[in-house]
Parts: C-alpha cells; structure tokens; sequence
C-alpha cells in the first residue's frame, strides 16, 4: 500500500474515537446518521470499515474519506491504486458523479451525473460499486452503543450491538427465553450465546429441532422412556432434558410441539421435574430453557394449536433476532466469516488474501450482487451460497461465474417484493386459503419442489402451499424418495464427517428429506452411546 500523509485536523475531528464508557460500552451520537460501510475491498482485511458522512457531505474516491477501522487502528481511505482520486460527491440523499472519476454504480445501475436517493432506499441501504474494485453500502445508523463482547455473533451493525447487550443482560437470569426470528436468523447460535454467557456455561447446551422430530416419538426425545414402554424400547432411555441436566436446553421450532408434549413441557416448567413414558419416578432436572420460533404463536393459541399457559411460560424474556436485511451492513463480515471456514475445509485457508491485486480472487461485482438482495433465507441462506462460491473457486485464480453460481446469482439478486401490501411466501402460507389439499400434489410436483429446495422442508413446504405435517406424510407416502432409513450406516457416518455435520447438505446430496436424516443420525447416535 502506498505511503500517505497522516489525516489531517478535519478528517481527525470527524473519525476521533468516541469517549469511554465504564459499561464497556462506547458513546454514540443522539441522532441517526448516514454511513458508509465497506462490504467488498481487495484487501480483505478492510472489509466492515466505515466512514460517517457528515451532513455538508463527504468526497469518496481512492484517498477520502478515512475509514475507522473494524479491526482497529489509525483510520484509512480506500487506498486502493486502481480506484480513481477523482471524488465523487455524497450529500444529503444525493449522489453526484463527475466524468473523471471511478465508475460507479448505484444499486446495480450505473451513475453518470448525479442520482437522487429516496428516503425508503437508504434506510434500506443503496449498494455502491466503485471503480469495480469496492463494494459498500450507503445507510442510516440509529444512534447504538457499541458492546465489546462478541458472545460468538459477527458483524458490527446496530442491530447486532443491541442483540449482544440484550444477551449480556439476559444470561445470568434463569428465566425461560423465548427466540422470535425468521428462519435463518441464528436463532441456535443466540441460544448457545446466551448458555456461554450465564453460570451453566460449564454444563451441557444441546438443541432440539422439533420440526424434525416425528410427534410419535417427540415425548420420548425430550422426557426419556422406561424399558418396555413400547414396542421396541429394549432399555431405559434418558432424555434430553435429563442430559441438558445442569445445562441449557434449546428447542427450535417450538410451534410444531404436538398438544401432549406441550402439556408435559409446562409441567416440568412448573415443577422442575420430568416423568420419562412409561415410568413411575420423576427426575428432578435443573435446565434453563430456550425456545425458538418464527411462528406466530398466540394466533396458534387462538385456535386452539397451542396452549396459552405453556407459551406464557415461555416467553419469561422474549428477544427478537434482526433478519440480515435490516443489518446489511455486516453482510461483507459475515461473507468472508463463512467463506474463510469454507475454504479452510476445503484445504484452501489462505485463498482469499492470494491472486493478483488487479483481479482478486472474489470479485468486487459478485459481493455487489449479493449485496442488493434482501435474503429471505437469512444467515444460513448466505453460508450457502459462501460455500458454493469456495467450492466453485478453490482451484481458481478469480471466483469463476459458472452456470451452478449463476443460476445462484439470479436467483438471489430476482427482484424482492416490498411495501406495505407484499407478502413473504411464509406469510401467504398462514393464510388458509392459500393452502393445497394434500391429495392433490402429484408425485412429480413433490420431487420437483424437493429437488428445487434442495431438500430443505420448510421453502419445499411453502412452494407446494401445503403445511409441513402435511409434507411429511408425503414424503412417508412417496414410493420414489429415497428413504433415510434404507442408507447403509458407514455411508451416512462417512457424508457426516465430510460434510461437518450439515444436515441440510447431506439431505442434498443423498436426495432424502432432511427430517428423516434427522431421526436416523439420531437413532444411530443413540445405538452408539
């Protein structure tokens, strides 16, 4: 990088690092304020730095304005020898270009002259590209204290500050919490943040996902069984709360608890005590509880689906996990979180950094593309695609755009609908009306919805407008699915090493459903111990 003068007074005055706070906290402005974000820079390593653009505007070109740096250290520009010094002017909510300076293009199109920015867009964020080699993101930031401790969640935006300070508030009570959050939020990592943050960080943390939990078997799961309780129950069996002992217990998806286990989960709520099927001693257990859902729980209660005293119980905290579109700005730290874990196991670790500095090995125009996409799929969805873009490039110099990567591209950059009368695909599904009768999805639509979804229920459940018990007697009912069941043991046990435990991606690749690969790890987990 090429030597430059040290920041002068103004741009000091405009980056000085804010006063300390004795909570660990640091102060923030009283009001929002428009910032730039880096998501995408040659120098991986820049990735998260931001700038404030203060309200007479700010010159954005190779050498302004300095960048506080996420990693720390004195501020910086963009100091990239292939961007133009040339500025191009941000002010207010407007955009201006001169002809000498780096190409630009806002939100996926192209600047020349000067742009107007709507107020909805830039609290949504506007995505800018520049000169083809940066990638940030142009957005309000709410006034927010920024919180030391990580507790294991990346990214430095407003929204997962606030996360951070309500789970360091939160884990040293011993209170229920209920997690509410769209499906790929993280809602497991905040439960396992919030079990490393309280007393019981010592204990056992285990997690339940009761969507792929067969009702038949859900009590047993959770309370244990006795010898003989049922056909095939040949010993007694502990569990998960008599293993969680001492320790913290997450169950996901907390709506699809049939009615039977909700009545015995409130009674140990009440009771601290658990009574495993078909025995006649309790077990006293100590074992805070986090649940999670995405589900609309108190309509659930309004009909009737779910019991009203159980989910007051539940909800002794409730903490509501942002979705990655309401904090975009830390989508350029999470892409290279994931994709230096990818590459790592694929034996690659030091790809990112490697190439030659005029055509890095990740391009600037893929980040760009990713980054105006509203990810329904949240966190989880952009591992994904992190490990397609480490798997597609592991043996290339620059990230090639091959047909399995541009499909993604497409796929994820379609347009998004917004407003106040759009609505999701999960949300249409609730609606009764939506809804298909079971007994009219063919065969073929199944396979197709499966194949389309990788697998995955939940998105396969919303294609086919049916509830997901109800794609689960499909799938029971198939005779062309593969069966999970039917999967020799040293097969499964191989694909889980090598796959790192990745349900979702092993359900991918063997063509079953991720539910019943599900129970067979975990009936072959159980003949293990």
């Amino acid at each position: 990088m090429a030597t430059r003068a040290r920041p002068t007074g103004r741009t000091r005055e405009l980056n000085a690092p804010t006063e300390e706070l004795p909570s660990g906290t640091t102060k923030a402005g009283d009001r929002p304020q428009v910032q730039l974000t880096l998501l995408h820079h040659p120098d991986p390593a820049r990735v998260g730095d931001r700038a404030i653009v203060p309200p007479n505007g700010v010159a954005l070109s190779r050498t302004g304005p300095d960048f506080e740096r996420a990693g720390g250290g004195e501020p910086w520009p963009i100091a990239d020898s292939f961007v133009s010094r040339s500025p191009i002017h941000i002010a207010g909510n407007v955009i201006r270009r001169p002809a000498e300076a780096a190409t630009l293009t806002v939100d996926g199109t192209p600047l020349e002259g000067e742009r107007v920015i709507s107020a909805e867009a830039l609290s949504r964020g506007v995505v800018l590209e520049l000169g083809g080699r940066v990638v940030l993101l142009l957005h309000v930031v709410p006034a927010h204290e920024r919180i030391r401790e990580h507790h294991g969640l990346l990214g430095e935006s407003a929204a997962i500050h606030a996360l951070r300070r309500t789970i360091a508030q939160v884990a040293p009570t011993p209170v229920p919490v209920l997690l509410r959050g769209e499906t790929g939020s993280g809602k497991e990592l905040v439960a396992q943040a919030l079990h490393s943050a309280s007393s019981r960080s010592d204990g056992p943390c285990l997690s339940v996902n009761l969507a792929a939990v067969a009702s038949t078997v859900a009590a047993s799961e959770l309370f244990g069984h006795a010898k003989g309780a049922f056909t095939g129950a040949t010993g007694d069996h502990a569990g998960f709360f008599a293993r969680a002992d001492g320790g913290t217990l997450f169950l996901d998806e907390i709506g699809e608890a049939p009615i039977e286990v909700q009545v015995m989960l409130l009674r140990t709520l009440e009771t601290g005590v658990v009574r495993p099927v078909g025995g006649r001693d309790e077990v006293k257990v100590d074992v805070r509880l986090v649940t999670a859902t995405d589900a609309d729980l108190a309509r659930a209660a309004d009909e009737g689906r779910f019991r009203p005293a159980l989910l007051h119980r539940l909800a002794g905290y409730e903490i509501h996990l942002p979705p990655l579109r309401a904090r975009k700005d830390d989508l350029g730290i999470l892409l290279l979180g994931f994709l230096r874990e990818e590459l790592a196991r694929l034996g690659v670790p030091d790809k990112l950094g490697s190439g030659d500095p005029k055509n890095p090995w990740l391009p600037a125009a893929v980040v760009g593309r990713l980054a105006r996409y509203d990810w329904p799929g949240n966190v989880r969805q952009l591992r994904n695609v992190a490990r397609h873009i480490a798997i597609s490039g592991r043996d290339a110099d620059v990230v090639p755009l091959d047909q399995g990567l541009e499909r993604l591209l497409t796929m994820v950059t379609a347009p998004t609908p917004s407003g106040p009368g759009a609505a999701t695909p999960a949300a249409a599904l609730t609606e009764k009306e939506s809804r298909r009768r079971p007994s009219d999805v063919t065969e073929e639509e199944l396979m197709t919805a499966l194949k389309k979804n990788r697998f995955r229920l939940e998105p396969t459940a919303v294609d086919l407008r049916i509830t997901r018990p109800s794609l689960y007697m499909l799938i029971d009912k198939s005779t062309r699915l593969r069966k999970a069941k039917d999967i020799p043991r040293d097969e499964l046990l191989r694909l889980n090493d090598e796959l790192n435990g990745d349900v979702d991606a092993m359900a991918e690749k063997l063509e079953v459903s991720s539910r019943g690969l599900y129970l067979r790890l975990r009936e072959l987990q159980r003949t293990a111990e």
